[in-house]
């Protein structure tokens, strides 16, 4: 066997693509944070020359070659149709000279990093939101309907909640709250110039999250509005979950994403309200992250030894 052998994960969410390169035995080699991009919104060429580029660019970095690569597994967001993981995975096997490669919703790689394949139910809120979850081989999505039209209780939400409340003070023409003062000073944001940063400049909205985050952690009474609509909206995600499966017995749920694994203000109010609202929910940690469940996939799936 090729003691030289290794397996890509690649976990490429709404905000960060996360790459993570290990050997036969799980053990990691190299792990980069690179720029993310959206696959229903900047569309396959961009996304598939972006992949191309950052597997390269790492596989070289650290003297190793693309003949060596087992297995890759790439978890993307905003990819759902069979049609488009295909003709993706087509584009990356041709330029990559790699045949063994598989397309998974950033989700799927998420729940498997999770639990292993077994059954569980993942919430992932980062600049996006969703539950996705399997029972007895039998799959569950809830939202993930993007920042226009759903993703309630997440990172954009929070953003769109928190610009809402400044321009709100703006029309009121009065003294300025501590969480407006605070976004103003990180952005260098006023009444003048927040139209052009927001429709003309491209501003990351969901980046006004850990500012409330932050101040809701102090008991700011704004920020904690603004979260406790975020944990209301992320609850929504439960509470269809329950209806609609009508499922009674205990079933593990995990938390991913960037606003809700950090023991902030959000996630402790949303363990809170999940604990009391949902006696067969049990909040565990997950096992393994997402870029970890890309890899493990891709090993399942391709190592033969």
């Amino acid at each position: 066997m090729n003691e030289n052998i290794f397996f890509i994960g690649i976990d490429s969410g709404g905000t960060k693509c996360e790459l993570l390169i290990s050997d036969k035995n799980n053990k990691p080699i190299y792990r980069k944070i690179y720029k993310a991009l959206h696959f229903s919104v900047h569309g396959e060429k961009a996304i598939s020359d972006h992949l191309i580029k950052i597997i390269k660019d790492s596989v070289e970095s650290k003297n190793m070659l693309m003949c060596n690569c087992r297995g890759i597994c790439i978890g993307l967001s905003g990819v759902r149709d069979n049609k488009d993981k295909n003709e993706l995975k087509k584009i990356l096997v041709k330029s990559l000279a790699v045949k063994n490669i598989t397309v998974e919703s950033d989700t799927a790689i998420a729940l498997h990093g999770a639990f292993k394949g077994e059954d569980g139910l993942i919430l992932i809120c980062g600049t996006g939101s969703i539950l996705y979850g399997v029972i007895n081989k039998k799959y569950f999505r809830i939202g993930g309907w993007g920042r226009i039209i759903g993703d309630y209780g997440s990172g954009y939400e929070i953003g769109i909640n928190a610009f809402r409340h400044l321009t709100k003070e703006y029309d009121k023409g009065k003294s300025k709250s501590k969480l407006s003062v605070e976004i103003e000073k990180k952005f260098s944001l006023n009444k003048n110039n927040v139209l052009g940063h927001i429709y003309h400049r491209g501003f990351d909205i969901q980046n006004l999250a850990p500012v409330v985050l932050e101040l809701a952690g102090k008991k700011d009474r704004d920020a904690l509005e603004i979260i406790d609509k975020a944990v209301s909206g992320l609850l929504q995600h439960i509470n269809i979950f329950s209806s609609k499966t009508k499922h009674k017995k205990e079933i593990k749920l995990a938390f991913s994403g960037s606003i809700i694994e950090s023991g902030n203000a959000l996630s402790k109010s949303l363990e809170q309200r999940i604990r009391r609202d949902f006696e067969n929910i049990k909040l565990v940690k997950r096992m393994h992250t997402p870029a970890e469940g890309a890899v493990i996939l891709a090993k399942h799936k391709y190592n033969k030894n």
